[in-house]
């Protein structure tokens, strides 16, 4: 259902698209009476309905962070995806408590407590969204100040953006290389940076990208922690209390010796280190060895690392092992819990 405002703009937009084209004469309202609701259009006027006709069929959000959309029009229903601060929706159809909304890949309904339409919507725009400003010429000059005699501090290639900061008579000032700047405002095209909406699969996606970012610059910063010690036998013995704490010695030197093979062999890394951190190779004790170093690491790992690290190997050149559990085809040696290959 269509606001009041929103109404009362449409007929004024049909009013002077019917006395643009002639249909209807200003002699003509007057006599029916309609020059006392319709006044002359000013410039400001055709400013507004510009805008009002740019948002008639947007919406925005009015939230701290996000509204969620549902796949019906209700509370109950399966949240579909969410339009968060700053995002704008096409819509659909518009009812008296919920709005059905297009915004990305995202389609459904959403509550209309949250939302602002029109000149409204415009105006949580103004608030919550930055303005960009897209270059439309090759090589636009970007000034110090706004004239053409400054100084250029850059240039700007066709369809870069710029975050704009304001405006002075013909030129935009933006912000580049962390300073303000100018460029000619005929050159750009500027407008609202709006989101979409995302759907619930993109937020997931999202989200376990943002965690793996975040678990791997955590193990960088461990990696980096472990080698700045530069204690390898405290390292070796750290990843031996992790993987074989719990074995006898044998199995302790054991893992101790299969990564000495692993520094030793041209297909891995060369140090201890960077065997231990490699991707995939001990995904969960490469999380750990800083822990262990940190607390202390048992005697026993201590002493099998010392001898691995000394050229001491009770499994010969294998660089694999695993449970005993698991099959293993070819040569190879079960020590405590442990298989080697």
């Amino acid at each position: 259902m269509m606001k009041k405002k929103q109404i009362a703009g449409l007929l004024i937009l049909t009013f002077v698209w019917l006395t643009t084209c002639g249909f209807v004469s200003w002699g003509d309202a007057a006599d029916a009476g309609i020059a006392e609701v319709v006044e002359p259009m000013t410039s400001e006027d055709f400013e507004v309905l510009e805008i009002m006709e740019e948002w008639e069929n947007l919406c925005m959000p009015n939230v701290k962070e996000y509204v969620t959309i549902r796949s019906e029009a209700t509370a109950e229903s399966e949240a579909v995806g969410r339009l968060y601060k700053g995002g704008a929706a096409e819509v659909v159809e518009q009812g008296e408590t919920w709005t059905k909304i297009v915004s990305g890949d995202c389609e459904g309904y959403i509550s209309n407590d949250y939302l602002e339409f029109g000149l409204e919507a415009k105006a949580i725009a103004d608030r919550d969204c930055g303005m960009v400003a897209t270059v439309t010429a090759d090589g636009l000059k970007v000034r110090a100040e706004a004239s053409e005699e400054s100084k250029v501090r850059g240039l700007l290639g066709r369809g870069e953006k710029a975050d704009v900061i304001g405006e002075e008579e013909g030129w935009i000032k933006i912000k580049f290389d962390d300073k303000e700047a100018f460029i000619k405002a005929e050159y750009t095209d500027v407008a609202f940076e709006v989101g979409e909406a995302q759907t619930m699969e993109q937020i997931r996606e999202a989200e376990a990208a943002a965690e793996a970012a975040r678990k791997k610059a955590a193990l960088k910063k461990q990696y980096e922690a472990v080698r700045a010690s530069g204690n390898e036998v405290q390292v070796l013995g750290a990843l031996i209390q992790i993987e074989s704490g719990n074995q006898p010695y044998e199995g302790q030197l054991a893992v101790g010796a299969v990564v000495m093979n692993r520094v030793r062999s041209s297909r891995y890394p060369n140090t201890i280190a960077d065997v231990i951190y490699a991707p995939g190779q001990f995904p969960y004790a490469s999380t750990k060895v800083h822990e262990v170093m940190a607390r202390g690491v048992k005697a026993s790992c201590l002493q099998a690392a010392q001898e691995a690290i000394n050229g001491v190997s009770n499994v010969g050149s294998f660089t694999h092992f695993k449970s005993a559990r698991s099959a293993v085809a070819g040569a190879h040696i079960v020590i405590g819990g442990h298989v080697f290959y």
